[in-house]
């Protein structure tokens, strides 16, 4: 059985004032810099919950803490990034009332998640590392919601073409995909609510199969991949060949063995660093 799901989610662009001959180039640049941005988000929020729940899982709890603890402070950063903006990054500050509100309603559900964390000294308890996880899914819905609405006041042919934003788009919720299927095998792993976490980590891993063939393939509304970005997507292809089947086993109702814990704890990030070079090959794409 192969997983098979497709998976939209809009994201934004932002627009940027700069001298008339320069102007369309910052902004095109500027717009998939947010782009990316924006999509980072929704993978954090993930990244941040996985890791949690690997530090509970796993007898080398500190490395997965760190990662918790770097997402947790990556995520807080770029929130503020979408708000004031950067000059490193030549991204302006928000000035769409509906959008600030949107970022606003993401950060109130971050608070807990981000309380949570810094107050635990690195011991969770599995409830709590449930309760992450199920906040961060909150945090993701209202991610969405926001990028949507960054697309929705910014998006245009003078920024950065629609198929190139889709592009960038679905290759960005790739990361997502990649930390959500490792967090609801972690969760499986601790015995939470098999029904739930089986069907969830079949969506995730179905999804991120049948966008993966999107990009490979140009198909499905998307840019026809580069070269260099092609070679990268093979390499992709071959690691997350590996993780399928035991997402597949998996969700399927059989139990993890010790050794597949630690293969999906290592390996699912293997798939995000891919996944955010190809992200940043589109992004710096002219």
């Amino acid at each position: 059985m192969k997983f098979k799901r497709v998976v939209n989610v809009a994201v934004g662009v932002v627009m940027t004032v700069v001298g008339p001959s320069a102007q369309a180039a910052d902004e095109a640049n500027s717009a998939k810099t947010r782009i990316n941005l924006a999509g980072l988000q929704r993978t954090l929020s993930q990244k941040v919950a996985k890791a949690a729940c690997f530090a509970h899982l796993l007898p080398d709890e500190e490395a997965y803490w760190n990662e918790a603890n770097k997402a947790r402070a990556d995520f807080s950063k770029k929130l503020a990034i979408l708000v004031e903006g950067d000059a490193a990054q030549d991204l302006a500050p928000e000035q769409n009332a509906e959008v600030l509100e949107a970022i606003q309603r993401v950060s109130r559900a971050w608070q807990p998640i981000d309380t949570k964390l810094s107050q635990s000294q690195g011991k969770l308890t599995r409830a709590e590392v449930v309760s992450i996880a199920a906040a961060s899914n909150e945090v993701l819905d209202l991610m969405n919601n926001a990028v949507s609405l960054i697309e929705a006041a910014y998006a245009g042919s003078d920024t950065v073409s629609p198929v190139r934003a889709r592009t960038i788009n679905v290759a960005g919720f790739q990361r997502t995909l990649s930390q959500q299927a490792a967090k609801e095998f972690c969760l499986l792993a601790t015995g939470s609510k098999p029904s739930l976490h089986q069907q969830a980590l079949a969506d995730k891993a179905s999804a991120f199969t049948q966008a993966l063939d999107q990009l490979r393939n140009g198909s499905g509304g998307l840019e026809k991949p580069a070269e260099r970005i092609a070679h990268d997507l093979d390499r992709l292809t071959k690691t997350w060949s590996r993780l399928e089947p035991v997402y597949e086993r998996i969700a399927s109702g059989e139990r993890p063995t010790q050794d597949e814990v630690s293969f999906i704890a290592t390996q699912n990030n293997r798939v995000l660093t891919d996944m955010n070079r190809i992200v940043y090959r589109y992004a710096i794409l002219k």
